[in-house]
């Protein structure tokens, strides 16, 4: 089996940081399964949204603002044509705060939560989009891996599809290293196509059979 510093990308740092997670091996990679997914594929009305669910919207920014009080934060809200959410900031910069400028079109996606009467995200991931930007959303779901400080959910994404990328190329190699293996965990199925599929699931394929 090759080396993990065979994979692109994949630094002596980032052997040492996946050696905190016990990956040793590319074989430990594709078998580093995702703890959940996160679903970028569908924009979800803003009036259909309900407490404690990770969801996309996109609207207008409209009230941004700094509030002082026992921590400075800077508000915002976002309206579509249902409703709107609160945005809420702790950590922000000058740059955060010029961006989201009242009338800004903006793609977020958090987990909603109520506060009072209000629904907010605290902290979303958000992109500010370009005037006639059309949404191109995602066709799979994003998995969420057990990681280590200093390897980021992007990162460790890409190394395990190189490690995939690594296993489709070399199959018969990737079969040797699961004799035995295969048929009594997986039932004579494609192990590779099983890996590929947990690791880039199609947005409306059931996850809970997967992981």
């Amino acid at each position: 089996m090759d080396a993990l510093s065979s994979l692109p990308g994949v630094t002596p740092k980032t052997v040492e940081m996946l050696g905190k997670l016990k990956i040793t091996e590319i074989i430990d990679l594709l078998f580093h399964l995702p703890l959940r997914y996160i679903d970028r594929s569908k924009i979800t009305n803003i009036a259909d949204i309900y407490s404690n669910a990770e969801v996309q919207v996109v609207g207008y920014v409209s009230n941004a603002k700094v509030m002082y009080g026992r921590r400075r934060m800077m508000v915002a809200k976002l309206e579509d044509d249902t409703g709107q959410i609160k945005l809420r900031f702790f950590h922000f910069n000058q740059r955060q705060l010029q961006g989201l400028a009242d009338g800004k079109r903006v793609l977020c996606f958090g987990e909603a939560r109520r506060h009072g009467y209000d629904i907010e995200m605290i902290h979303p991931q958000y992109r500010i989009l370009n005037e006639g930007e059309e949404i191109v959303l995602a066709k799979t779901l994003e998995p969420v891996y057990p990681t280590t400080k200093g390897l980021t959910q992007p990162r460790l994404h890409k190394i395990i599809q190189n490690a995939l990328k690594w296993a489709s190329k070399q199959p018969q190699l990737f079969e040797q290293v699961l004799t035995g293996f295969q048929t009594k965990v997986f039932h004579e199925q494609p192990v590779l196509v099983l890996l590929e599929k947990v690791h880039c699931p199609s947005a409306n394929e059931d996850t809970v059979s997967l992981i």
